[in-house]
């Protein structure tokens, strides 16, 4: 209450007109010439206050307006572009070289000759096809008393590299052991067995047997006269040799042929050797014979 007293009190203070302050002097012909000065205070309340003094002071100046922060807009999404480019020119029209053809160049032909490396063991495979063979043997019987000598030609089937069979057939003439005259006709077969087998040179053993037809005339040692007889054998033989084989068709051998064989005929009864220091007969004979051959395979 007392605040709202108050405070219309001090609004009609200020809604009075602050009255002109007389002159100090009168004019002479005023009738009344006065001076009034008003001052006092005003006392709200039971107790007495002393007297306030009012400060009226200018309104305050409102304050600056705060300052406006423009913030920018978020980029809005832009839409999709259309660039339309005009047409690239024309390309100008291409150019037509006409090069001329390339001469044939010169061509080398280069030949390469691979070497083999030097081998020890000898390749046998052109060989095993070559299972057939001729033979041709030059021979000679070795003895003090016999001298004769001959011919022998064969027939060899190969069917390995270490074995073969040959049917021979031969003639040899000259002086026999009595000192007749002796042509014979000799027919054998034989197995042969080669080692090693991987080898141009090698050796081989063979055995076989065979038949022989004699003719023999002249004067006989043993038994002091002329005689002329015809005779046939059987027996066998074993020898031992070897073959070089020079090329795949061509080899050259040489062997030695022990024999052994009978007198299988009897035509007059008479043995055919007799001595007559002991009176002792016999109708086998034995010996050697040596032969160097050559053997053509197809």
């Amino acid at each position: 209450m007392n605040r709202a007293l108050a405070a219309a009190t001090l609004a009609a203070a200020f809604a009075i007109p602050a009255l002109p302050q007389a002159s100090a002097q009168c004019d002479g012909d005023a009738a009344f010439c006065a001076s009034v000065e008003v001052s006092g205070s005003v006392q709200i309340g039971r107790r007495r206050r002393r007297p306030a003094v009012v400060v009226v002071s200018p309104a305050p100046q409102p304050p600056p307006p705060p300052p406006v922060i423009v913030a920018p807009a978020p980029p809005q999404p832009r839409g999709r572009v259309i660039v339309v480019q005009p047409a690239p020119p024309a390309p100008p029209p291409a150019q037509v070289v006409v090069a001329p053809a390339p001469q044939p160049q010169p061509q080398e032909t280069v030949v390469v000759i691979e070497q083999q490396p030097a081998r020890y063991r000898l390749q046998v495979a052109p060989w095993t096809n070559r299972k057939v063979g001729l033979s041709a043997r030059l021979g000679t019987m070795i003895n003090d008393q016999v001298r004769m000598g001959g011919v022998q030609l064969g027939l060899r089937f190969r069917p390995s590299r270490i074995f073969a069979i040959e049917l021979g057939v031969g003639g040899y003439g000259g002086t026999d052991y009595n000192g007749m005259n002796r042509g014979e006709v000799p027919v054998t077969f034989d197995a042969m067995f080669f080692l090693p087998r991987a080898s141009r040179v090698q050796a081989y053993v063979l055995a076989g047997f065979g038949i022989s037809y004699a003719h023999t005339e002249g004067f006989h040692e043993g038994y002091g006269r002329e005689m002329e007889r015809d005779m046939a054998y059987f027996g066998g033989q074993a020898g031992l040799g070897v073959e070089w084989r020079i090329a795949p068709r061509f080899a050259l051998s040489t062997d030695l042929r022990a024999f052994l064989r009978t007198r299988v005929s009897d035509d007059d009864g008479v043995p055919e050797f007799y001595d007559p220091d002991t009176g002792n007969t016999s109708d086998t004979s034995v010996g050697a014979v040596g032969t160097l051959g050559a053997h053509f395979y197809f």
